[in-house]
């Protein structure tokens, strides 16, 4: 719309000059002005859809492979400029971490007047959050969505880093770890279970340290197995070899794998719940 009017109010700039010029120019000429002006309304309509397609094929566009026996790579040109620009994240290792693999000893927690905020320009979804977790406690935080149950998660796994404050474990602030010493010594089963495409014992067990009578152990606390053996025609379903796909497993499923993944973890001496049984209540109540 703001196109067409533009072209029209150029169409019509180019008539009253012509009705002002035409004892001193060449009619003709003024003749071939206007008739180009016409055609603008066309070519600019022409020129916004080729843009929006373009726009469009930055958003979803397939890249033809070079080889004839691979398929085409769909990508997204936008999508990958926003990646090459992300902030690095922090190292996985750093020279302070404990070597012992014995850290946390007890599994003490205290927060510190944490302060967090997603964005610059947003309000603060944590604000100065100290409470501390004794070892062995078992700590319900219970709230309204959006009261940042799930923000306090992000900042103890360091998925997000808070703006203020300090976390510790047994004494030690998380902020001088590396991800991977902090993340191997937490466990979690999360509100929203995502499996990955591979055997089901990669899983369970992704570092794959557990033998399969622990893996059908997890299992059977977990009730999807009993004791019978787990490789009968009744639960071939949970063979340990069995290929994962994202039609495998239903929801309340997927979350007592996620049950039987900490349960795995039995060296850690911290489990996160997430609204873990969101989904399992669900199950129980089909499979009862």
């Amino acid at each position: 719309m703001r196109i067409d009017l533009l072209n029209n109010l150029l169409i019509l700039g180019i008539g009253l000059v012509s009705v002002g010029l035409r004892n001193s120019t060449d009619p003709a000429k003024l003749g071939i002005v206007l008739t180009y002006a016409l055609s603008v309304t066309q070519i600019m309509g022409q020129t916004i859809s080729l843009l929006a397609q373009v726009e469009q094929n930055m958003n979803t566009y397939v890249l033809a492979s070079h080889y004839v026996d691979a398929p085409d790579v769909a990508q997204s040109v936008e999508r990958v400029i926003v990646y090459t620009e992300l902030e690095q994240e922090p190292p996985h290792q750093q020279l302070a971490d404990p070597t012992d693999g014995k850290w946390p000893t007890a599994g003490a927690i205290e927060f510190d007047r944490v302060c967090l905020r997603y964005r610059s320009h947003l309000p603060l979804s944590l604000k100065s959050v100290s409470f501390s977790v004794k070892p062995g406690e078992r700590i319900g935080i219970v709230g309204r969505t959006g009261a940042g149950k799930s923000s306090i998660l992000s900042v103890l796994f360091r998925t997000n880093v808070q703006e203020s404050g300090a976390i510790r474990i047994d004494g030690v602030d998380i902020g001088t770890l590396g991800l991977a010493t902090l993340r191997n010594a937490l466990s979690i089963i999360p509100q929203d279970t995502f499996l990955f495409e591979g055997s089901l014992r990669s899983n369970i067990d992704p570092a794959g340290q557990r033998t399969d009578y622990e893996l059908y152990d997890a299992l059977r606390q977990a009730g999807l197995v009993n004791d019978a053996d787990p490789k009968d025609r009744g639960q071939a379903k949970f063979d340990l070899e069995r290929e994962v796909r994202d039609d495998s497993f239903s929801a309340g499923e997927k979350q007592l794998l996620a049950l039987c993944r900490a349960l795995v973890r039995t060296e850690s001496k911290i489990l996160v719940l997430d609204e873990a049984t969101s989904s399992v209540g669900k199950f129980l109540s089909l499979q009862y």
